[in-house]
């Protein structure tokens, strides 16, 4: 989110391809790390990951594959497996444009590599971090109104927790916020992040994803900022 006082401290985005139930490839990391490694530096396997998929007849499996973690040293990294692949960023300077250049970019290099291009879930995630100062409201910063304490000081209130989904204009779209720490400098943390989610095979198409990300993007943005009141939008300079 390209705001003038962004409160973004990570951008992450999610892509699950269609499962095939074929025997992970061991020479998919080196593969993938040849043709990315003019910008990624450094290359991490982690054994024994597990993640959970459906089959087509609503069927779940556990799946164990390595998981790879690729960094380029300047909060850019992939984190990968067989037909699973997350991009992240995180701050400082998280440029909207960069980052989805770069996901389109290697995207298409693990597509490649991986030898599948039907996706089956994208999921776009924004997570902020909201400075309260301890003796303000709650209700001062944000819009929850069915959730947030509307007369209490935010040092009042103790391991808040909130999370919904909601459809958005037609997208999945889901808020979770919380409190994640207290400061010493008069200003207590909340961690705010939201989600735009697909769930549908899609063959992959460079045009199709670019419009995909960015549509995501600015339905974020637009619920980013519903989320706040007038005196958080001032602050952020998001009006």
């Amino acid at each position: 989110m390209n705001l003038k006082h962004s409160p973004l401290v990570e951008a992450l985005y999610e892509v699950t391809f269609e499962h095939k139930f074929e025997e992970y490839d061991p020479t998919l990391p080196g593969l993938f790390f040849a043709k990315v490694s003019d910008q990624f530096i450094d290359k991490k396997e982690i054994v024994g990951f597990e993640y959970e998929i459906t089959d087509n007849d609503g069927n779940t499996r556990t799946i164990k594959n390595p998981y790879t973690r690729f960094n380029d040293n300047k909060g850019n990294f992939i984190q990968f497996t067989k037909d699973l692949i997350f991009f992240n960023k995180v701050e400082p300077k998280i440029n909207w444009l960069d980052f989805k250049k770069n996901i389109v970019t290697n995207l298409e290099k693990y597509i490649e590599v991986n030898q599948n291009n039907v996706k089956s879930f994208s999921c776009l995630r924004f997570v902020n971090i909201i400075k309260v100062p301890v003796d303000d409201l709650m209700s001062d910063y944000l819009t929850f109104s069915h959730a947030i304490p509307g007369n209490e000081k935010f040092s009042e209130v103790k391991n808040f927790h909130y999370q919904t989904s909601f459809t958005y204009e037609g997208s999945y779209a889901k808020i979770e916020v919380k409190s994640i720490s207290q400061s010493t400098d008069g200003e207590n943390r909340l961690m705010l992040e939201i989600s735009v989610e697909e769930e549908a095979n899609v063959t992959y198409d460079r045009e199709q994803e670019n419009k995909w990300l960015q549509t995501s993007h600015d339905k974020i943005l637009e619920i980013f900022k519903n989320c706040l009141t007038e005196k958080s939008k001032d602050r952020y300079e998001c009006c």
